[in-house]
């Protein structure tokens, strides 16, 4: 049996984004929409990964990819990893009830379909039709943070910062981080549909 080594992916930094404590304070404080949780890991990948020295523990080729697309940043890896870790059990993934789907939650939806569509190995009927949702970890992946100590073998240093960007952007509304994200980052939002709806 191999040791366990902590995180060695950007899959496994979804994880522990979505284990670590939140603005609830709770561990396994859900997020809420595919956009935030992209929005979330670009801005990681932007400002933690090097400042906080994930790069040593994570090789460049191992985070996901994103590029400029019609609400800002986007990640196919990032649609990809959620469904991968819904279907072996990993990720509960609820329709969030009271509340309408964004613009941006469903157009990134949409693109993610089409995209995985093309992939000779996807069924196109794998996929049900856009609902917002909430993205939160099953016992079954807990144990698997902490059997592998993907949280543990981080620094007190990494540990802190993690709850604290997730405190930070798991608190805030999706138009705030938009904001944050366009301002910071106009690179990745030449394409948007809705950069004149961003006001920062």
């Amino acid at each position: 049996m191999m040791a366990a080594t902590g995180p060695t992916s950007g899959r496994d930094i979804l994880l522990l984004l979505l284990y670590v404590p939140g603005a609830t304070g709770e561990f396994n404080e859900p997020i809420r929409g595919r956009t935030r949780l992209t929005k979330i890991m670009f801005i990681f990948e932007k400002e933690i990964y090097e400042a906080y020295r994930f790069d040593r523990i994570i090789p460049a080729s191992e985070m996901p990819e994103f590029y400029a697309w019609d609400f800002g940043p986007f990640s196919k890896d990032i649609f990809d990893d959620i469904e991968f870790f819904r279907r072996i059990g990993f990720i509960e993934v609820r329709a969030t009830t009271g509340l309408e789907a964004g613009v941006e939650e469903a157009g990134e939806h949409q693109r993610w379909q089409e995209m995985a569509s093309a992939d000779e190995e996807t069924d196109p009927g794998d996929y049900a039709e856009f609902t917002e949702e909430t993205f939160q970890l099953t016992d079954r992946a807990i144990s698997f943070i902490e059997k592998e100590s993907l949280y543990e073998a981080l620094s007190d240093n990494q540990r802190s910062i993690l709850q604290d960007y997730k405190r930070r952007f798991n608190g805030a509304s999706l138009y705030a981080i938009l904001q944050y994200v366009y301002g910071k980052y106009p690179d990745m939002t030449k394409q948007s549909k809705i950069k004149g709806r961003v006001v920062f």
